[in-house]
């Protein structure tokens, strides 16, 4: 969402390449002169680039249903590793009640790619075939035990599991209408909207999830879950600030 390349999200919900990824990690320099560059990476990246403009712009039947392939194939190998390393059910379960939606996202969006109604009808039942071959496969791999359930425990919990943060803004934030005096004191000083740390919780913000199930998605994503307090102090400064509404369940 906040890639500094032209083909970071030229459709929504349609898988790219990105050259650039977490741009607060990952920066240029004055170095990168062509005679400095690898010629064998240029033409690499050269190759990445042309099949994704491609694969945007032409589109059609044939390109989805083997990107749909290859977006299954790469599923089911991080499924085999997390079976392989999660012995215990709840652990498992966990893990993969946060991939599972991941991965069916990621299929569906290859209809974006179809060209035609008709196109788009063929691609939905094959996208619909992958995802039940994903969750058999995912069923045939569980470990006996219990499945996972998280649920409030504490009052902040509770608090937190009943406010849903509503966008009003779009895009990556910087906080600039937070005075500086406020972020210092609220622990935001160093807020920036070239962040993606910073940001994770506004891109996980869909108008449906609560703070408490943000918190939890986070965790798995970044694989640093935040404190609950802080989270609540960002999405209460977003909406005093006009960024954001919080509603009430």
């Amino acid at each position: 969402m906040i890639n500094d390349n032209f083909l970071a999200d030229p459709l929504i919900d349609i898988p790219c390449p990105s050259l650039i990824f977490l741009r607060d990690r990952f920066y240029h320099t004055s170095s990168d002169r062509p005679e400095n560059l690898s010629t064998e990476v240029m033409g690499e990246m050269a190759g990445l680039l042309a099949a994704g403009v491609y694969t945007v712009t032409n589109g059609g039947w044939k390109a989805a249903g083997e990107l749909a392939e290859v977006i299954y194939n790469g599923a089911l190998h991080e499924l085999v590793d997390m079976a392989a390393g999660h012995k215990e059910s709840q652990a498992y379960d966990e893990r993969l009640q946060y991939l599972m939606p991941v991965w069916e996202k990621r299929l569906d969006s290859v209809q974006n790619l179809a060209f035609t109604a008709k196109e788009r009808g063929d691609l939905s039942g094959k996208t619909r075939s992958l995802k039940k071959r994903l969750a058999l496969f995912a069923e045939t791999a569980r470990p006996a035990g219990k499945k996972f359930t998280r649920k409030p425990a504490t009052k902040l919990e509770r608090e937190a599991h009943k406010i849903v943060p509503v966008r009003k803004i779009w895009g990556s934030y910087s906080l600039a209408r937070v005075p500086k005096k406020v972020k210092q004191q609220r622990n935001l000083a160093d807020f920036s909207s070239w962040s993606y740390d910073h940001n994770i919780p506004i891109f996980w913000a869909d108008g449906k999830r609560s703070v408490f199930e943000i918190q939890w998605l986070i965790g798995h994503e970044s694989g640093k879950t935040p404190k609950l307090d802080e989270l609540m102090t960002l999405f209460k400064t977003l909406e005093e600030y006009k960024y954001f509404s919080l509603k009430k369940r």
